[in-house]
């Protein structure tokens, strides 16, 4: 086996990806943020009046992630509790458990 296949299968200098990203990515990013403020309304809606409870968690999960940014997954705590920089503006912030 060669063992330039494992790890590093690039010549030194050379890039995997010589072009850089796609030009179509940053267009689609262009397209889905043009109607962002129609998506947070209508998430907004959804979160106050869809029947499904289900829908209204997923809903105001994705607005609270927008809002506030994704909450810290920890890799490994101890017994002590972990405070977050935001926790003295969302005090419900340290009673919420962690993403598994």
């Amino acid at each position: 086996m060669n063992a330039r296949l494992r790890g590093r299968p690039f010549e030194p200098g050379r890039s995997g990806n010589p072009r850089g990203r796609p030009r179509i990515a940053s267009e689609l990013r262009e397209l889905a943020r043009t109607h962002a403020p129609e998506a947070s309304t209508e998430l907004g809606r959804l979160a106050v009046k869809a029947k499904s409870e289900t829908a209204r968690i997923a809903a105001i999960h994705e607005l609270l992630d927008r809002a506030y940014g994704k909450p810290t997954q920890y890799l490994a705590a101890d017994n002590e509790a972990v405070r977050s920089d935001k926790s003295e503006e969302m005090p419900w912030l340290l009673c919420a458990r962690p993403y598994t």
